[in-house]
Protein backbone atom coordinates (compact mmCIF):
# COMPACT_ATOMS: atom_id res chain seq x y z
CA UNK A 1 0.00 0.00 0.00
CA UNK A 2 1.93 3.33 -1.11
CA UNK A 3 1.97 5.81 1.63
CA UNK A 4 3.14 8.37 -1.22
CA UNK A 5 0.92 10.75 -3.58
CA UNK A 6 2.92 8.83 -6.89
CA UNK A 7 2.19 5.50 -5.93
CA UNK A 8 4.79 2.44 -5.02
CA UNK A 9 8.22 2.39 -6.95
CA UNK A 10 9.82 -1.01 -5.77
CA UNK A 11 12.88 -2.81 -7.14
CA UNK A 12 14.38 -6.03 -6.20
CA UNK A 13 17.54 -7.99 -6.80
CA UNK A 14 16.52 -11.76 -5.55
CA UNK A 15 17.97 -15.27 -5.52
CA UNK A 16 16.39 -18.66 -5.05
CA UNK A 17 18.76 -21.20 -3.01
CA UNK A 18 17.64 -25.05 -2.44
CA UNK A 19 16.39 -24.43 1.00
CA UNK A 20 16.53 -20.12 1.34
CA UNK A 21 15.16 -17.15 -0.82
CA UNK A 22 17.27 -14.39 -0.31
CA UNK A 23 16.15 -10.12 -1.79
CA UNK A 24 17.94 -6.88 -1.61
CA UNK A 25 14.71 -4.71 -1.82
CA UNK A 26 14.34 -0.88 -2.23
CA UNK A 27 11.47 1.55 -2.86
CA UNK A 28 9.36 4.38 -2.20
CA UNK A 29 7.27 4.74 1.01
CA UNK A 30 4.56 2.07 1.63
CA UNK A 31 3.12 -0.30 3.72
CA UNK A 32 3.03 -3.95 3.94
CA UNK A 33 -0.52 -5.49 5.99
CA UNK A 34 -0.31 -8.83 6.47
CA UNK A 35 -3.28 -10.09 7.57
CA UNK A 36 -5.34 -13.67 7.99
CA UNK A 37 -6.83 -13.14 4.22
CA UNK A 38 -3.54 -12.52 2.91
CA UNK A 39 -2.32 -15.04 4.93
CA UNK A 40 -4.52 -17.56 3.92
CA UNK A 41 -4.57 -17.15 0.59
CA UNK A 42 -0.39 -16.11 0.32
CA UNK A 43 1.56 -18.70 3.24
CA UNK A 44 4.97 -17.80 3.31
CA UNK A 45 5.60 -21.37 5.13
CA UNK A 46 8.07 -19.91 7.65
CA UNK A 47 10.17 -17.55 9.02
CA UNK A 48 11.00 -13.91 7.29
CA UNK A 49 13.99 -12.13 8.37
CA UNK A 50 14.84 -8.26 7.50
CA UNK A 51 17.87 -6.61 7.73
CA UNK A 52 17.88 -3.35 7.30
CA UNK A 53 20.31 -0.99 4.94
CA UNK A 54 19.03 2.14 5.37
CA UNK A 55 16.66 4.52 7.43
CA UNK A 56 13.87 3.63 9.92
CA UNK A 57 10.38 1.36 9.81
CA UNK A 58 7.88 0.39 12.33
CA UNK A 59 6.91 -3.36 12.96
CA UNK A 60 3.70 -3.82 14.35
CA UNK A 61 2.65 -7.34 15.85
CA UNK A 62 0.43 -8.57 18.50
CA UNK A 63 3.27 -7.84 21.10
CA UNK A 64 3.76 -4.22 20.36
CA UNK A 65 5.48 -1.45 17.67
CA UNK A 66 8.75 -1.89 17.28
CA UNK A 67 11.19 0.31 15.26
CA UNK A 68 13.92 -1.36 12.98
CA UNK A 69 16.90 0.25 12.31
CA UNK A 70 20.04 -0.45 10.36
CA UNK A 71 21.63 -1.26 13.55
CA UNK A 72 18.87 -4.30 14.18
CA UNK A 73 16.93 -6.75 12.27
CA UNK A 74 13.90 -8.97 12.87
CA UNK A 75 12.76 -12.41 12.35
CA UNK A 76 9.37 -13.39 12.60
CA UNK A 77 6.67 -16.04 11.49
CA UNK A 78 5.49 -15.30 8.06
CA UNK A 79 2.37 -16.53 8.92
CA UNK A 80 1.61 -14.42 11.67
CA UNK A 81 -0.19 -11.27 11.10
CA UNK A 82 1.93 -8.58 11.64
CA UNK A 83 2.32 -4.99 9.18
CA UNK A 84 5.40 -2.73 8.49
CA UNK A 85 5.15 1.14 7.93
CA UNK A 86 7.69 2.27 5.74
CA UNK A 87 7.41 5.79 5.50
CA UNK A 88 10.94 6.67 4.39
CA UNK A 89 10.98 3.84 1.87
CA UNK A 90 12.91 0.89 1.67
CA UNK A 91 16.31 -0.51 1.71
CA UNK A 92 16.70 -3.93 2.94
CA UNK A 93 17.86 -7.58 2.58
CA UNK A 94 14.78 -10.01 2.71
CA UNK A 95 15.74 -13.74 4.17
CA UNK A 96 12.58 -16.18 3.66
CA UNK A 97 13.49 -19.62 5.72
CA UNK A 98 11.13 -22.17 5.54
CA UNK A 99 10.29 -24.19 8.18
CA UNK A 100 12.09 -27.05 7.94
CA UNK A 101 15.05 -25.36 7.73
CA UNK A 102 14.34 -22.63 9.93
CA UNK A 103 13.93 -26.16 12.18
CA UNK A 104 17.45 -27.28 11.20
CA UNK A 105 19.03 -23.61 12.08
CA UNK A 106 17.29 -23.02 15.67
CA UNK A 107 15.32 -26.24 16.81
CA UNK A 108 12.15 -24.18 16.20
CA UNK A 109 9.21 -24.86 13.71
CA UNK A 110 8.07 -21.58 14.29
CA UNK A 111 7.82 -18.45 16.40
CA UNK A 112 5.22 -17.35 18.43
CA UNK A 113 7.11 -13.60 18.91
CA UNK A 114 8.86 -12.11 16.74
CA UNK A 115 12.52 -11.53 17.83
CA UNK A 116 14.90 -8.24 17.63
CA UNK A 117 18.28 -9.41 15.98
CA UNK A 118 21.69 -7.29 16.42
CA UNK A 119 23.44 -6.17 13.88
CA UNK A 120 25.71 -3.47 15.25
CA UNK A 121 27.66 -5.62 17.14
CA UNK A 122 31.68 -5.68 15.69
CA UNK A 123 32.18 -9.38 14.72
CA UNK A 124 28.75 -10.59 15.90
CA UNK A 125 26.84 -12.66 13.47
CA UNK A 126 24.31 -10.23 12.84
CA UNK A 127 26.95 -8.24 10.50
CA UNK A 128 28.21 -11.63 9.56
CA UNK A 129 24.42 -12.35 8.08
CA UNK A 130 24.27 -9.18 6.56
CA UNK A 131 27.71 -9.36 4.59
CA UNK A 132 27.22 -12.76 3.74
CA UNK A 133 23.54 -11.97 1.85
CA UNK A 134 25.03 -8.81 0.25
CA UNK A 135 27.86 -10.81 -1.11
CA UNK A 136 25.40 -14.21 -2.64
CA UNK A 137 23.02 -11.39 -4.07
CA UNK A 138 26.48 -9.39 -6.29
CA UNK A 139 27.13 -13.38 -7.15
CA UNK A 140 30.05 -13.64 -5.40
CA UNK A 141 29.79 -16.84 -2.86
CA UNK A 142 32.64 -19.40 -4.52
CA UNK A 143 30.41 -22.18 -2.92
CA UNK A 144 26.47 -22.05 -3.26
CA UNK A 145 26.20 -24.82 -0.66
CA UNK A 146 28.28 -23.87 1.92
CA UNK A 147 26.68 -20.51 1.23
CA UNK A 148 23.44 -21.74 1.87
CA UNK A 149 24.63 -23.68 5.12
CA UNK A 150 26.69 -20.95 6.77
CA UNK A 151 23.36 -18.63 6.24
CA UNK A 152 21.43 -20.58 7.75
CA UNK A 153 24.12 -21.41 10.51
CA UNK A 154 24.44 -17.64 11.50
CA UNK A 155 20.62 -17.59 11.71
CA UNK A 156 21.23 -20.15 14.43
CA UNK A 157 23.27 -18.23 15.92
CA UNK A 158 22.04 -14.85 15.67
CA UNK A 159 18.59 -16.32 17.27
CA UNK A 160 19.87 -18.39 19.50
CA UNK A 161 21.93 -15.38 20.90
CA UNK A 162 19.52 -12.78 21.24
CA UNK A 163 17.26 -15.49 22.68
CA UNK A 164 19.72 -16.03 25.61
CA UNK A 165 20.43 -12.04 26.19
CA UNK A 166 16.35 -11.89 26.61
CA UNK A 167 16.22 -14.32 28.67
CA UNK A 168 18.87 -12.77 31.04
CA UNK A 169 17.44 -9.64 30.71
CA UNK A 170 14.15 -10.48 31.62
CA UNK A 171 15.52 -12.66 34.48
CA UNK A 172 17.21 -9.66 35.84
CA UNK A 173 13.95 -7.15 35.16
CA UNK A 174 11.56 -9.50 37.41
CA UNK A 175 14.49 -10.01 39.96
CA UNK A 176 14.75 -6.56 40.30
CA UNK A 177 10.98 -5.89 40.92
CA UNK A 178 10.98 -8.54 43.25
CA UNK A 179 13.79 -6.94 45.24
CA UNK A 180 12.32 -3.22 44.47
CA UNK A 181 8.53 -2.57 44.02
CA UNK A 182 7.80 -1.44 47.24
CA UNK A 183 9.40 1.30 46.60
CA UNK A 184 6.93 4.26 45.57
CA UNK A 185 9.42 5.99 43.56
CA UNK A 186 10.38 2.44 41.50
CA UNK A 187 9.03 2.63 38.29
CA UNK A 188 9.98 1.95 34.55
CA UNK A 189 12.55 4.27 34.26
CA UNK A 190 13.69 3.22 37.26
CA UNK A 191 14.00 -0.52 36.36
CA UNK A 192 15.65 0.25 33.14
CA UNK A 193 18.90 1.93 35.20
CA UNK A 194 18.61 -0.99 37.62
CA UNK A 195 19.40 -3.68 35.04
CA UNK A 196 21.45 -1.30 32.47
CA UNK A 197 18.83 -0.99 29.60
CA UNK A 198 17.74 2.13 27.71
CA UNK A 199 13.72 2.55 28.53
CA UNK A 200 12.85 1.01 24.80
CA UNK A 201 15.18 -1.80 25.42
CA UNK A 202 13.08 -2.61 28.73
CA UNK A 203 9.55 -1.94 26.92
CA UNK A 204 10.60 -4.11 23.85
CA UNK A 205 12.17 -7.08 26.24
CA UNK A 206 8.88 -7.45 28.33
CA UNK A 207 6.67 -6.84 24.98
CA UNK A 208 8.51 -9.55 23.64
CA UNK A 209 7.67 -12.07 27.05
CA UNK A 210 4.28 -11.37 26.55
CA UNK A 211 4.37 -8.58 29.93
CA UNK A 212 3.35 -5.70 30.63
CA UNK A 213 5.74 -4.25 32.25
CA UNK A 214 3.67 -1.62 33.98
CA UNK A 215 0.94 -4.77 35.01
CA UNK A 216 3.53 -7.26 36.16
CA UNK A 217 5.03 -3.79 38.44
CA UNK A 218 1.42 -3.41 39.88
CA UNK A 219 1.16 -7.59 40.52
CA UNK A 220 4.39 -7.58 42.61
CA UNK A 221 2.59 -4.56 44.91
CA UNK A 222 -0.72 -6.24 45.58
CA UNK A 223 0.65 -9.68 46.39
CA UNK A 224 2.84 -7.85 48.45
CA UNK A 225 0.26 -6.03 49.94
CA UNK A 226 -2.19 -8.97 50.33
CA UNK A 227 0.87 -10.90 51.90
CA UNK A 228 1.02 -7.69 54.46
CA UNK A 229 -2.62 -8.14 55.30
CA UNK A 230 -2.36 -11.90 55.99
CA UNK A 231 -0.08 -11.38 58.10
CA UNK A 232 -1.08 -11.45 61.95
CA UNK A 233 1.48 -9.51 63.51
CA UNK A 234 0.36 -6.94 61.32
CA UNK A 235 -3.37 -6.81 61.77
CA UNK A 236 -3.08 -2.93 63.19
CA UNK A 237 -1.39 -1.70 60.31
CA UNK A 238 -3.88 1.15 58.45
CA UNK A 239 -4.45 0.41 55.21
CA UNK A 240 -2.79 3.89 54.64
CA UNK A 241 0.34 1.55 55.94
CA UNK A 242 -0.05 -1.36 54.13
CA UNK A 243 -0.38 1.07 50.80
CA UNK A 244 2.66 2.75 51.79
CA UNK A 245 4.62 -0.21 53.03
CA UNK A 246 3.96 -2.30 49.16
CA UNK A 247 4.72 0.72 47.54
CA UNK A 248 1.82 2.40 46.32
CA UNK A 249 1.91 6.07 46.05
CA UNK A 250 -1.97 6.55 47.74
CA UNK A 251 -4.17 4.94 49.69
CA UNK A 252 -6.82 5.89 47.06
CA UNK A 253 -4.55 3.73 43.96
CA UNK A 254 -4.50 1.18 46.21
CA UNK A 255 -7.74 0.48 46.99
CA UNK A 256 -8.74 0.88 43.80
CA UNK A 257 -6.28 -1.14 42.13
CA UNK A 258 -6.70 -3.81 44.73
CA UNK A 259 -10.59 -4.41 44.40
CA UNK A 260 -10.21 -4.35 40.23
CA UNK A 261 -7.67 -7.47 40.88
CA UNK A 262 -9.01 -9.45 43.62
CA UNK A 263 -12.49 -8.55 43.13
CA UNK A 264 -12.90 -7.35 46.98
CA UNK A 265 -11.62 -3.99 48.88
CA UNK A 266 -8.52 -4.51 51.14
CA UNK A 267 -9.93 -3.95 54.05
CA UNK A 268 -13.33 -6.97 53.68
CA UNK A 269 -10.16 -9.06 52.01
CA UNK A 270 -8.47 -8.76 55.20
CA UNK A 271 -11.70 -9.91 57.28
CA UNK A 272 -12.27 -12.54 54.92
CA UNK A 273 -7.85 -14.23 55.33
CA UNK A 274 -8.40 -13.54 59.36
CA UNK A 275 -11.56 -15.58 59.16
CA UNK A 276 -10.11 -18.31 56.92
CA UNK A 277 -6.97 -18.44 59.67
CA UNK A 278 -9.32 -18.88 62.21
CA UNK A 279 -11.10 -21.86 60.67
CA UNK A 280 -7.59 -23.84 59.27
CA UNK A 281 -10.31 -26.91 58.17
CA UNK A 282 -13.30 -24.77 56.29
Amino acid sequence: MPLGPTGLEADATSLKLPRLRLANVTGSAHAVLRKASDIASHPVGGAVIYLPLASESSFRHHAGTTTLTPEQGIICDGDLSFSRYLSRGVSELVLRVPRQALREATGLSSLGQAMLLDLQTRGGPGRELVRTAKDSLAGHPGDWDQLEHRLLELVGELTGAQSRRTQSHLSNALHAIARQHTDPGFDAQALARAIGLSDRQLSRIMAEAGRSLPQTLLRARLESARAMLADPALSAASMAEIAEASGFKSQAQFSRSYSKHFGTAPLRDRRLLSADRGHPGS
